[in-house]
């Protein structure tokens, strides 16, 4: 196992009630998000190998932005 699973939480204060600008930044050598223009997380490339660090590549990025509920 490589170990290059990165993750995190937080609450967004009235999330529910009001819009939010949530961004997604990419780069050759680090990506991450940012809610309101707070960084939220980041993971860049020298926190891991080469071997690791597939984001310098080409390939296609899918959200699933899934909105409902009750």
């Amino acid at each position: 196992m490589d170990r290059t699973q990165r993750g995190g939480s937080d609450r967004v204060a009235g999330a529910s009630d009001n819009f939010h600008v949530c961004a997604v930044e990419w780069s050759p050598r680090k990506w991450g998000s940012s809610v309101e223009g707070d960084d939220f997380w980041t993971y860049s490339e020298g926190l891991s190998n080469w071997q690791c660090w597939p984001f310098d590549l080409d390939f296609h990025l899918i959200m699933n932005i899934a909105i409902g509920g009750a």
